[in-house]
């Protein structure tokens, strides 16, 4: 840890901000911090452990009265560096504070920041508790180790060497993080053993929901797969055989079933005989109707037939005329058609082959109209490109004269820049001279002021004092006087108690009186009615007499109302003793502040006797209060009932005693916030002229040391001056200091001109270079142009002679349209020729084939009347050889389509199904060969059978069921054996965790780690020890932890630390803090580099004191920074950086911080 700064303002003494740079201060390694008494050098330390832990050791609560009382806030922020291996870390802490009453504050503000590497802020906490926590964990230190071992403040410098064992065993642990080795590794430990019996039940959970897959087992599943693969092999062989024999009589049932179904159906088909008869008369006589089928038919087609080719021929004949007329008017059309294509076609085709010419030529003219533009488009941009590039040119050429222009001037003035070595050297001497007679003047004149602000303090101190003191004394005789009337007050507060004690005894008196009367009165009560039920003869419920001689008679005991009164009593009793209670807490607060303010009673002179007295008095008061009291008490030594009339009277000195007590309570009230005010009062100004008086002799010391300075700074600038008429006598300061300005104006402006130059020289060359470019790129695009030129030129001259051929052909109208327009006519002549062509061949065909149809139709309508007649006979002639009349008769037994083939396949099917039948049962009765198959046969086969698949299928699933555990268990017991390794090893695991367990039981680790690392830190400390006390001292641990000394120069004796002088504690203590603050790492990571002591220099012989401090100088090769805290005159001459607190003005500015160098 390396502090960086440290800013306070509002904390004791400190008013306005004050910044601590402790960078600067740290150089050297070794600084101070002086001041006079009561200047707030302390402060700095509260300070800095006010912003890491929120509170100042020697504060009360932490944090009471440490706001300066003229402020009502206070702020403080210490910055820090933490470095290790992995780099470097910087932090700041903030707090801020505001007055809630007199002496209290509370936080407003706490903000613990990371500051990162560019300088961006992260708010890590900005709450008080987490702040401090945050530090905590940074540090690894609490505040209690930080000011025993980092910041030593007063008091606290001597307490580790002082520390009982078991305590500074404890505060080892938390510097030297061996915490880790106690909770911590027994927490680590607790939880391995944890985790440890976690996995062992997670083990044994999974082995058991494993199940038992132990070897074992696998072995017995296996013998199980055999003994039902045996089984069902056996159940196999059984169905088998019930299968053959089921098939077997199956087969014989089947056969006997077939034939019985069989002859079933051979009855049936017999009882159809008739009506197959039946179907076989109508088929014969549709057989005879059918044979006449063909005559008729033949004959009434004939008749029909002959009709139509009658009507036929006439409409031929009529086709035949029209078809003669139409040929030949389409013979001429033709003709007419021919003889114009003839005509025409000739020139026609002449003239498609020119448009078709003259098309190319228009084609071949486009092509060249396009090749013309795009040679126009290239030389017109050719023409602009080198228009541009000769602009640029003419632009570079301006550009590149400049420059080399400028070249020049610049070269000119840097030549008149240049200075000569030798008088370049005088004027620096000179200038290094007269800053140091600036800095000798600066100086001389901050010491006159210093020595006119340390007059003026002076005296503000001295009057600041005299006031103090003169109000100190007018609080003082206040406060004897308060001391007095306090002790009247108490005496009137003791008697008035020794007055509620004897009514108090008298309460408790009545009260007992008044219950034994009134247990007296419920047992006659009690008696009488008991009385009033006896009967002669019969016996008593109490005694069982029957005899009753003297029963109780009723009486009047004059007792009347005792529970009421015996209530009032009790609430007498209760508010004399509540009065009691308040009267005893009264006195002793009375006592309490009479015993406070007596300190300031008595500490004037001349009224010690009355501050004396008042205590005395009130101790014999209380004597005679006592005493009185004591023989009230043995008046009342026999109590009696309490009348109403006393009862009263109780009542109404309870009455008056209250009122006496508000008295005395509004009185004690009014003395208690005078003794307040007057406390508060000393308590401010007894400070303040403690303050005053360190104020008025650091002032006056302030006003020596100022004076010295300023006699020493008037000499050394006398020396300086006359140096400086010896070396310059025709040249002051000032000339020395324009003529170096002029120097350096000059080599200010040689630089850049310098740079200038150097800017000029690639810029030249790039300019030179580009006009290379331009003129060569130039003198390309000339040849280009003139390429273009030329070929623009050819291609006009072609363009102009294929327009002129163009037009020779098409004239103005355009190619497509005439070639489509002539193309148009010879196709439409050549068409009308075709159509009239075809429509001849046509047309003449069709009277050709009209004509021939004619004839053919006449030929057929004589010869269907012809064949009508011949049919007609032959119909005649068969229907009298049939069976049949009339031609009615023979429709009427026609059969309709496909009846007579439908009705011969039922015949032919019921006369074939029969024979088919009568066969088959013969076949059947020969397989048979007389077997039968009885029901309760079938149904005992089939039951066998079901019952031999069922025992078959059990044996198969019982071998399944075997095979799938064996297999399941094969895998469980790869990951069964796993599990055995881990528990085994998990046991072994949990032995060793035991052992450990046993061996950490308690803190006895911890403290063996913390003795050793006491004893490296005692003998470091014994190191340093022997060279600060000259070989004569060294550092020892006893048995019990403690520290002893050994006295080398006495023999080696050993003594408590206990028996040290004042100035060899400092050393030893100095000695153990150096040792234990060079071995801390905080957090085990962070080197400790630094650590401040504030007290114990002021105990050391000169001798010591000179290797005291060189041993603290040599740390800082050990790269620790130390700070301290002292009177001694000798270390502020000595120490090359230090911090001067310049004490507070009286009602004026707070404390300042100064640093000096020497």
């Amino acid at each position: 840890m390396k502090p960086i700064t440290l800013k306070l303002a509002g904390l004791q003494s400190y008013r306005e901000m004050q910044t601590i740079d402790f960078t600067e201060l740290c150089e050297t390694g070794l600084f101070g911090i002086f001041g006079p008494t009561g200047s707030g050098k302390s402060t700095i330390l509260d300070a800095i452990t006010l912003a890491l832990y929120g509170k100042v050791g020697r504060a009360s609560g932490g944090t009471q009265g440490i706001m300066n009382h003229l402020e009502d806030a206070l702020f403080v922020a210490f910055t820090f560096e933490l470095t290790s291996a992995a780099g470097t870390e910087r932090y700041r802490v903030e707090r801020r504070f505001k007055r809630q009453g007199e002496l209290s504050v509370s936080n407003t503000i706490s903000r613990f920041i990371e500051i990162l590497p560019d300088d961006e802020e992260k708010v890590i906490a900005d709450k008080l508790a987490d702040v401090t926590r945050c530090v905590e964990q940074k540090l690894g230190l609490k505040m209690d180790d930080f000011t025993r071992a980092v910041v030593l403040p007063q008091g606290k410098f001597a307490e580790f060497l002082s520390l009982k064992g078991a305590d500074r065993r404890a505060m080892l642990q938390r510097l030297f993080h061996l915490e880790k080795y106690g909770d911590l590794l027994g927490q680590k430990l607790t939880r391995k053993v944890r985790a440890n019996e976690q996995r062992r039940a997670e083990v044994a959970a999974e082995q058991q929901g494993l199940g038992n897959a132990s070897a074992e087992a696998l072995e017995q599943a296996a013998a199980a797969v055999q003994e039902a693969a045996a089984l069902a092999a056996e159940r196999r062989r059984e169905l088998l055989h019930a299968q053959q024999r089921y098939d077997q009589l199956a087969k014989v049932r089947e056969l006997a079933v077939e034939r019985a179904e069989r002859a079933a159906q051979l009855e049936a088909l017999r009882a159809q005989g008739g009506e197959i008869a039946a179907l076989e008369a109508k088929l014969a006589r549709g057989s005879a109707a059918e044979a006449l089928r063909p005559v008729l038919t033949a004959w009434q087609e004939a008749q029909r037939a002959a009709a139509a080719r009658a009507l036929a021929a006439a409409e031929a004949e009529q086709a035949a005329r029209a078809a003669a007329a139409a040929a030949a008017e389409a013979s001429a059309a033709a003709e007419a058609a021919a003889a114009a294509l003839g005509r025409e076609e000739p020139a026609l085709l002449v003239r498609l082959e020119q448009l078709e010419q003259a098309r190319s030529l228009q084609e071949e003219a486009a092509r060249l109209g396009a090749e013309l533009q795009r040679i126009a488009a290239q030389r017109a941009e050719g023409a602009q490109r080198k228009q541009l590039l000769a602009e640029q040119t003419a632009k570079e050429e301006q550009l590149l004269a400049k420059a080399q222009t400028r070249q020049r001037e610049l070269e000119q003035q840097l030549k008149a820049t240049e200075v000569k070595a030798e008088e370049r050297q005088q004027a620096q001497a000179a200038v290094r001279l007269a800053q140091q007679l600036a800095a000798l003047q600066e100086q001389l004149a901050q010491a006159e002021q210093e020595e006119a602000a340390a007059r003026t303090s002076l005296q503000q101190a001295e009057g600041k004092l005299e006031q103090i003191v003169r109000e100190v004394a007018e609080v003082q005789l206040s406060s004897q006087t308060l001391a007095g009337q306090l002790a009247e007050a108490a005496l009137e507060l003791t008697m008035l108690e020794k007055e509620l004690q004897q009514h108090a005894a008298e309460l408790t008196g009545s009260e007992q009186s008044l219950r034994q009367a009134l247990k007296v009165r419920e047992r006659h009560l009690w008696a009488t009615r008991l009385a009033e039920q006896l009967q002669d003869g019969e016996p008593c419920p109490v005694c069982g007499s029957a005899h009753h001689p003297a029963p109780a008679e009723a009486e009047d005991d004059g007792v009347t109302g005792g529970e009421a009164e015996l209530e009032t009593l009790a609430a007498l009793i209760a508010e004399a003793r509540e009065l009691q209670f308040a009267v005893a807490r009264d006195r002793d607060a009375c006592s309490a502040l009479l015993q406070a303010l007596a300190p300031a009673g008595g500490a004037t002179s001349d009224s010690g006797g009355e501050a004396a007295a008042a205590p005395g008095a009130f101790a014999a008061g209380e004597a005679a209060a006592s005493a009185e009291v004591a023989a009230t008490a043995a008046a009342l030594a026999a109590p009696s009932a309490a009348a109403p009339a006393g009862l009263a009277a109780l009542q109404r000195q309870a009455a008056a005693l209250a009122e006496r007590h508000a008295a005395c309570r509004r009185r004690l009230e009014a003395l208690q916030r005078d003794g307040r005010a007057a406390q508060s009062a000393l308590a401010v100004l007894q400070p303040q002229r403690a303050a005053a008086e360190a104020a008025e002799a650091a002032a006056s010391g302030q006003l020596k040391q100022a004076a010295a300075r300023s006699a020493q700074h008037r000499e050394a600038l006398a020396a300086k001056q006359r140096e400086w008429a010896e070396l310059y006598p025709g040249l002051s300061p000032e000339e020395a200091a324009r003529q170096m300005e002029a120097y350096a104006a000059k080599d200010r402006l040689a630089e850049d001109l310098r740079g200038r130059l150097a800017v000029s020289v690639p810029f030249i060359e790039e300019k030179t270079a580009k006009l290379q470019a331009l003129t060569g790129e130039i003198i390309e695009l000339d040849k280009t142009l003139v390429q273009w030129e030329v070929q623009e030129q050819g291609k006009q001259e072609l363009l102009r002679e294929k327009q002129e051929r163009l037009h020779a052909v098409a004239g103005e109208r355009p190619v497509d349209e005439l070639l489509a327009e002539a193309r148009e006519k010879l196709a439409t002549l050549r068409q009308q020729a075709e159509r009239s062509r075809a429509m001849q061949t046509e047309t003449a065909a069709r009277s050709h084939e009209l004509a021939k149809a004619e004839a053919l139709a006449a030929q057929a309508a004589a010869a269907a009347r012809d064949q009508e007649a011949e049919l007609q006979v032959r119909w005649v002639q068969a229907l009298e050889a049939s069976p049949f009349e009339e031609e009615a008769s023979v429709l009427n037994n026609l059969l309709a389509p496909g009846e007579a083939e439908l009705l011969v396949e039922t015949v032919q099917q019921h006369r074939s199904r029969e024979q088919e039948l009568v066969i088959s049962l013969s076949e059947l009765d020969a397989k048979l060969s007389g077997q039968t198959v009885s029901d309760e046969e079938w149904q005992y086969i089939g039951a066998a059978l079901a019952a031999a698949k069922e025992q078959d299928e059990a044996a198969l699933q019982l071998k399944a069921r075997a095979e799938r555990d064996w297999e399941d268990l094969q895998v469980r017991h790869v990951r069964w054996q796993e599990l055995e390794q881990v528990r085994s090893q998990l046991e072994h695991e949990a032995g060793l965790l035991a052992k450990l367990q046993s061996a950490l039981r308690g803190n006895a680790f911890v403290e063996y780690v913390a003795e050793e690392q006491l004893m490296n830190v005692s003998h470091a400390a014994s190191q340093r020890l022997r060279f600060l006390t000259k070989q004569r001292y060294a550092l020892e641990t006893d048995s019990g932890g403690g520290f002893v000394i050994r006295d080398d120069a006495s023999g080696g004796v050993k003594r408590p630390v206990a028996t040290l002088s004042g100035g060899e504690t400092f050393l030893a203590s100095l000695a153990l803090a150096l040792a234990l603050s060079a071995q801390i790492q905080l957090r085990g990571q962070y080197p400790l580099q630094f650590f401040f002591l504030d007290e114990g220099f002021g105990t050391l012989d000169p001798e010591l004191l000179d290797t005291v401090i060189t041993s603290l100088e040599h740390l800082h090769h050990d790269h620790l920074s130390v700070g301290i805290i002292s009177h001694v005159a000798e270390l502020q001459t000595r120490l090359a950086r230090k911090l001067v607190v310049i004490p507070a003005e009286s009602g004026g500015a707070g404390s300042q911080i100064k640093l000096e160098r020497l």
